[in-house]
């Protein structure tokens, strides 16, 4: 499905599902080698390290993998939480990787990558301000052609932004205890964590179901709740839809797809002179540079020929 206006939003989106095309089997296989070593183990209860490496490791090109020690160093709920902060860590690095190369393209002085991913003030800060900025340089071609389709991706949710905001920060600073403050809750996770509840609805997040969001007292100890953090992959992917649905009207975004159409376009085509045929050439034009049917094919034509890409 051809669905955002920049590379950059293309490419972090395909990154949150490799992460879950890699999460998902391992955790279902770890699930089920805790199983079959406990099944193993009971049957042979005396079996050596030697033993259980035979039985599950031989062949897999690692060494040193105490699976025998497993069983009793650590519970599956606990490696549910390393999941959890696997997921987590990645997420957010995808998430503020894309915003970096963002702020790179839009050329906005003044602002921050943390921008993107903080509520801020809504005039001079945060992520509405920031897309503010960009669109304040609009493209008639991108109105008029492109961003009515972005705009429809399933995953845009203009008006539930800030409450996604919330969420990202309420999953951040949770994050961060584990990393940084030895698993303990501090005001700054209390704080976001109240500061989301308000909208954790799944009504308020536009989600199937509610984040989970586990109960938390300054000074507890953080739980990471791996259904909560697979739930906060889902906000990444509708925060990058929905911030890239929106700058998709500006001369940043049109820049973006100007480059992607030169790409479309090595060798300058022909036209010709018959409508429908001009029509189906910018349509494929548009196919192969992954951008979605144009709603104004004459805008697209007009942007073609003023760029060179193609002739009459």
């Amino acid at each position: 499905m051809v669905g955002f206006a920049f590379r950059e939003t293309e490419e972090a989106a395909a990154e949150v599902t490799r992460l879950f095309d890699f999460v998902w089997p391992t955790a279902v296989a770890l699930w089920n080698l805790r199983w079959q070593v406990d099944g193993f183990l009971s049957a042979v209860p005396g079996a050596s390290y030697e033993d259980v490496a035979s039985r599950f490791v031989l062949g897999s090109d690692i060494a040193g993998a105490d699976i025998r020690a497993m069983r009793d160093r650590i519970t599956w709920d606990q490696q549910k939480e390393r999941f959890a902060e696997f997921i987590l860590t990645n997420a957010f690095a995808i998430y503020e990787s894309w915003a970096g190369r963002i702020l790179t393209l839009s050329n906005v002085s003044g602002m921050r990558d943390s921008d993107l991913y903080t509520v801020g003030n809504g005039t001079s800060k945060g992520l509405a301000a920031f897309i503010s900025r960009v669109t304040t340089q609009p493209s008639s071609m991108m109105q008029l052609a492109f961003q009515p389709s972005f705009m429809k991706h399933r995953k845009v949710h203009v008006n539930e932004q800030e409450n996604l905001l919330r969420c990202y920060k309420y999953f951040k600073e949770i994050r961060n205890c584990p990393i940084h403050r030895g698993s303990i809750a501090d005001q700054r996770a209390i704080d976001a964590l109240n500061d989301f509840l308000p909208v954790s609805s799944a009504a308020s997040l536009k989600s199937k179901e509610r984040v989970e969001c586990l109960p938390l007292a300054l000074g507890d100890r953080v739980k990471l709740s791996l259904r909560g953090a697979v739930g906060l992959c889902d906000i990444v992917l509708k925060m990058l839809a929905t911030v890239d649905a929106q700058l998709s009207s500006s001369e940043t975004a049109e820049k973006a797809v100007l480059q992607r159409l030169r790409a479309a376009t090595p060798i300058q085509r022909v036209l010709g002179s018959k409508a429908s045929s001009v029509e189906n050439k910018i349509k494929k034009i548009c196919r192969v540079a992954n951008l979605p049917p144009p709603s104004d094919v004459e805008a697209v034509k007009r942007f073609l020929l003023q760029h060179r890409l193609v002739s009459l």
